[in-house]
């Protein structure tokens, strides 16, 4: 179950798996202090640190507004579990530039499916 601010859990170990992810709904707004922050790093394949909302935003796969859906409960979302890259792309979205950040290869990364 996702909570602002809290990290996945340890997903090195487990390249190649699927792992989901329950977001409430409460969760899915632009107020939602992570989304706010930028925690996020890479575009498309992001580290296993970012923030599963703040992706889910970033990517285009959730339209967030400031209020969270009335119409829905929450959402699952999925992950494929995949080798960490030796850095991850920079993307001007939104006027926003997200740096490009270093890390190294012992770091997984997750591409959203």
């Amino acid at each position: 179950m996702y909570e602002p601010g809290e990290q996945l859990p340890d997903v090195i170990a487990h390249i190649g798996a699927l792992l989901e992810v329950h977001v409430l709904a409460d969760h899915l707004t632009l107020t939602n202090p992570q989304v706010k922050a930028n925690r996020l790093w890479g575009h498309l394949k992001y580290t296993a640190d970012s923030d599963v909302v703040a992706m889910l935003h970033h990517s285009g796969k959730f339209e967030l507004k400031e209020q969270p859906p009335a119409d829905i409960f929450g959402v699952r979302v999925f992950f494929r579990i995949g080798e960490g890259l030796p850095e991850y792309d920079t993307l001007f979205s939104e006027f926003v530039c997200f740096p490009s950040f270093y890390f190294s290869g012992t770091r997984a990364a997750q591409n959203m499916v």
